[in-house]
């Protein structure tokens, strides 16, 4: 990612929740230098408007809506964000996946699919937005936690086809589970995920 993108987005307040391949760059390796298509941010659905604010500000620009509840309320929004960067000269995509609380605990989002439902919903945990910042130099960057990202790899390894994309997400499955959860147990690693009809 671009330093100064990645500056802007580490002054925002509320903290946008880095996830995705960023997030597993950023925790794994300590860095972010790795080109990616697109960032992925998680946000709590009642801070959704006020960090929307803020990334605009910070230079996210287009934004559309991408899936929306039964009322027409947003849980996903795409944006594009300019990048001081010759390799990308179309920016990067920005996608904010709004985090629903869950009676029990925890949380979840919808992610677009293929096939009728057109949708899933996965569920991840109740530390999802605790865990500590992750400091760059002169940065302070927000993740999802690392159980939360390797429930979300486990559940695209599911829901490919079988192939490299699918093997690419075992092995940084394997990776996260060495480095953050080795305690963890295979259930635990094991995704909720739901089809969503409208």
């Amino acid at each position: 990612m671009s330093p100064s993108l990645l500056a802007r987005i580490a002054g925002i307040t509320p903290p946008a929740f880095i996830m995705g391949g960023f997030a597993e760059d950023l925790l794994l390796d300590g860095r972010s230098d790795r080109p990616h298509k697109d960032l992925d941010l998680l946000v709590r659905r009642a801070e959704l408007e006020a960090l929307l604010e803020q990334l605009s500000a910070a230079g996210v620009e287009e934004w559309q809506v991408v899936l929306a509840d039964r009322e027409g309320r947003p849980l996903l929004l795409s944006g594009r964000a300019a990048l001081d960067d010759p390799a990308q000269p179309d920016g990067l995509e920005v996608e904010v996946y709004a985090a629903t609380p869950e009676p029990g605990a925890g949380f979840s989002f919808d992610v677009p699919a293929e096939g009728p439902a057109g949708r899933r919903r996965l569920f991840v945990p109740p530390g999802t937005f605790d865990y500590p910042a992750t400091r760059l130099p002169g940065l302070t960057v927000h993740t999802v936690s690392p159980w939360a990202l390797a429930l979300m790899r486990a559940a695209s390894a599911q829901t490919r086809h079988t192939g490299e994309k699918q093997a690419r997400d075992l092995a940084m499955l394997a990776r996260l589970r060495e480095a953050f959860l080795p305690s963890l147990s295979d259930e635990q690693l094991q995704p909720r995920i739901e089809s969503v009809l409208f």
